[in-house]
């Protein structure tokens, strides 16, 4: 008889059985906890009953899964871990908005979690047991159960709120396969240490009482699941110092770029100025017809490059100047009604990359569209109750894809593209303010509300 059943019997003056083995249903009950947690923490992709639902099915499919499945032979015990593994895999593509990496880092994290919850709650059980003449009934499982989670998983769900959404959403992992490739180790690493004693009986390392097996395996299970977590912490680390440095370049980029536009721009303009007033002089002393015509295509051909942008702010003049420039390159319609003056609180270089990055994003965006009669861009900029309200909509063909709430990288290398949206959030975020996406019927929206009573901030 095992151990499990043994669970359910009264305590009998005999002695206690083999509890070494710790029966599938903890496990399965430790997993989804751990499971729930995690995606608590993350971008759902189903919400309210279908949720409840998925959580219900797949926690009494593991159930079922760790019971049928205990005492296996040995060559069957790793074909029937991974199984349990892909089992919360599944759990995590189904629930959240992760790509298939992140699922899997999360998930072998989650196990994991639940490993040790499992294997220290009944260590405990056990000394309860043994130490404590307790006896071996549910009740007195009961009272180590509850407290052992409560102590396990509070800490961790705290931990995961702290970390995750330290600014109220989560950034999915790039996982390259060097970052994956290590959590397996760690986890096979882990998980061969915390169970040797239950396939190898005499071998190094092993353990041959249960109160050391068990001893052994809370102690590795333990080991893993902290290196597991500030291995997850200095990924994190890692790629928001690389954004964070992507995003400074990218500010520094659009700061150039408007020195350069501005220069550009006054010469232009100047040499436009110069060109009026001589095309102004020959049609005063041309008789023919024909030459007429001549300086009129030549004078508008001229005004294809003035562009006039005159908003009240000469950062933002210039760089609509500059863009206004490239659509005309490419036959996009763009449309400007700016209060240049509601930005006088915001620097040089926060403009020039704000704009600078939302213009370029409509601009590629026009560019793909086939028809360049479609090809539309229209900017506002307005004070409104004590804000400043900008929107810019663009046409677009295709579909947007999104991710926590922002477009997602239509670039094949996605570890060094789609920092623009997440630089222009950033820069909102600075000045206190929010910044929202949205694409639909045709038209892709970027609306940004600044408070607008606020002091001019210098570069």
């Amino acid at each position: 008889m095992g151990a499990s059943e043994l669970l359910f019997r009264s305590a009998s003056g005999s002695a206690l059985p083999d509890l070494k083995d710790t029966p599938g249903i903890y496990y399965a009950i430790t997993y989804m906890i751990a499971f729930i947690i995690i995606t608590h923490f993350r971008p759902a992709k189903r919400k309210g009953w279908k949720r409840i639902l998925i959580f219900l099915g797949m926690g009494g499919f593991l159930a079922f899964y760790m019971t049928v499945t205990k005492n296996p032979p040995l060559p069957l015990f790793l074909p029937i871990v991974l199984g349990t593994v892909v089992q919360i895999f599944l759990g995590f593509l189904w629930l959240t908005e992760m790509n298939w990496k992140n699922c899997l880092f999360d998930t072998l994290r989650a196990f994991m979690l639940g490993e040790f919850a499992a294997s220290l709650e009944w260590q405990l059980f056990y000394f309860g047991l043994t130490e404590l003449k307790l006896a071996l009934n549910p009740l007195t499982n009961l009272i180590f159960m509850l407290p052992t989670y409560a102590l396990v998983f509070l800490p961790a769900a705290a931990l995961e709120r702290k970390y995750d959404s330290r600014s109220g959403r989560y950034e999915q992992l790039e996982l390259q396969g060097h970052a994956l490739l290590g959590e397996i180790l760690i986890i096979g690493a882990v998980y061969f240490m915390s169970d040797i004693s239950f396939v190898l009986q005499r071998a190094p390392f092993t353990a041959r009482y249960t109160s050391e097996i068990l001893l052994l395996r809370t102690v590795v299970d333990f080991a893993g699941v902290v290196v597991l977590y500030f291995y997850s912490i200095v990924l994190h680390q890692a790629q928001e110092q690389m954004e964070l440095q992507t995003m400074q370049n990218m500010l520094q980029l659009q700061y150039s770029n408007y020195q350069i536009s501005r220069e550009s721009v006054d010469l232009v303009n100047q040499k436009y100025h110069d060109l009026k007033h001589q095309i102004a002089v020959l049609r005063d002393g041309m008789d023919s017809e024909e030459k007429v015509r001549y300086l009129d295509r030549m004078e508008a051909e001229i005004k294809l490059y003035e562009a006039q942008n005159k908003t009240g702010n000469e950062v933002l003049d210039t760089i609509l100047t500059s863009k206004a420039m490239v659509c005309q390159r490419y036959h996009i319609e763009f449309t400007i009604v700016a209060d240049g003056a509601a930005l006088s609180f915001m620097s040089i270089m926060d403009i020039s990359s704000l704009f600078g990055n939302a213009l370029d994003n409509a601009i590629e965006a026009s560019k793909q569209i086939p028809n360049p009669q479609e090809r539309l861009i229209h900017l506002t900029i307005a004070r409104q109750k004590g804000f400043v309200n900008i929107t810019l909509m663009n046409r677009f063909s295709g579909e947007v894809r999104f991710r926590n709430g922002l477009p997602a990288t239509t670039k094949q290398n996605r570890s060094f593209h789609g920092f623009g949206v997440k630089s222009m959030r950033s820069t909102v975020e600075k000045y206190g303010g929010s910044l929202t996406v949205k694409a639909e019927n045709g038209w892709f929206t970027l609306h940004i509300l600044l408070p607008g009573t606020q002091s001019r901030k210098e570069i």
